[in-house]
């Protein structure tokens, strides 16, 4: 799915692939078994702009903290490019590598495992400073800290985690992110260990330093309600593609896709009164290693048709809006196209190879002994 934005990119993804192997034991290299490979990321495309905040949504197991890894290069790409203000990061020498690293900061998940418990706040802050060489690091540390309304900051600085309730471990990994003054944060679910009432302030604080630092984020996230209170475009995701893109309030309003439509109707209404009808999905998600051909959310959809055998298209739907499904194009006027398009190129390479005509024979059907060909002259007759 093509990003659809004409804003300027900072960060830029194209046809991004990460397959993993499943392991192979003794049995299987015995019997010569083939090795599966598990498409955790299939050809995801997605455009940060500048001062832009994104979305990737879906289940557990949909590929979003994979895809995460693969733009800060903690994972080898299988296949397509992710281009950092227009270059190829697989293409970086080693200062433009850690240029990057300074400019792609991470927020991970769980800020009780992601900071060393061995460090206080301060010696937390300052490792980034100390590893890219910034100057002034003691007026970045407390000013960072008022940033992430952790005031006075001397009543922090010396503390350990374990001396830190969740919410303050997360105002200190979102500090840690943004001391750097980064191009791009990297939020890998940041709120989802947390409380529902320090979930609020957190959205608050980091939608809040976005707009300050002038930041683009990147939020994964498999809560729809939270993704919709900081983006400002959504990526729907499901077994490592991207199967409706729009902006948030459009997407939240009027969703395309089954699956999307299922995800937003299990968001819970604070109101026990209200009656709304809810998608129903089949089963459970199938193996990732044992994906079939056509649309990967077809023996879960409601809407399933025989078409759904093949992979749906990504068809636009709206200004900035893609969904990937057959609902919504016309399967007629898309084969008869493909059979045009096919009938030119064939039209094509007859013009730039064309085949020589045979004169020696009223039926073409191949080359006489008359005709000076090497059959002929050996005697073969007309034998094709």
């Amino acid at each position: 799915m093509v990003p659809v934005t004409t804003d300027p990119a900072v960060l830029e993804l194209d046809d991004v692939r990460k397959y993993f192997n499943t392991e192979r034991g003794i049995i299987d290299t015995i019997l010569r078994r083939e090795v599966n490979e598990i498409p955790a990321v299939d050809g995801v495309s997605v455009s940060l702009a500048e001062n832009q905040t994104i979305g990737v949504i879906g289940e557990s197991g949909c590929g979003k903290t994979t895809l995460l890894r693969c733009i800060a290069g903690l994972y080898d790409l299988t296949g397509g490019s992710i281009r950092y203000e227009g270059d190829d990061i697989s293409e970086f020498g080693s200062r433009a590598e850690r240029a990057y690293r300074r400019n792609v900061q991470i927020i991970f998940q769980d800020p009780f495992n992601s900071l060393n418990p061995k460090k206080t706040v301060r010696k937390t802050l300052l490792e980034p400073l100390r590893i890219h060489d910034v100057e002034n690091r003691e007026e970045r540390v407390y000013d960072i800290l008022r940033q992430v309304e952790l005031d006075p900051p001397e009543r922090f600085l010396d503390k350990y985690p374990r001396e830190l309730s969740g919410g303050e471990l997360q105002r200190i990994s979102i500090g840690r992110a943004l001391i750097l003054e980064p191009d791009v944060i990297l939020a890998d679910e940041p709120v989802s260990m947390l409380d529902v009432s320090t979930q609020a302030a957190i959205l608050k604080l980091l939608s809040r330093l976005t707009d300050e630092f002038d930041t683009s984020m990147l939020y994964i996230s498999h809560d729809l309600s939270t993704v919709s209170y900081i983006c400002d475009t959504i990526n729907v995701m499901y077994l490592g593609r991207v199967i409706e893109r729009a902006p948030t309030l459009e997407l939240l309003d009027d969703p395309k896709h089954p699956y999307t439509q299922a995800l937003i109707n299990a968001i819970p209404v604070p109101d026990p009164h209200n009656e709304r009808e809810r998608t129903q999905l089949k089963t459970s998600p199938p193996d990732p290693g044992e994906l079939r051909r056509g649309c990967r959310f077809k023996d879960r959809c409601p809407e399933r048709m025989e078409v759904c055998d093949t992979k749906p298209e990504d068809v636009r739907v709206g200004e900035q809006w893609e969904v990937a499904c057959h609902l919504y194009y016309d399967h007629e006027e898309t084969t008869a196209r493909g059979s045009r398009a096919r009938a030119e190129t064939d039209g094509d390479q007859q013009m730039e190879h064309p085949v020589p005509q045979n004169t020696g024979s009223t039926t073409g059907a191949g080359p006489t002994a008359g005709s000076g060909s090497a059959a002929g002259d050996s005697g073969g007759g007309g034998r094709e």
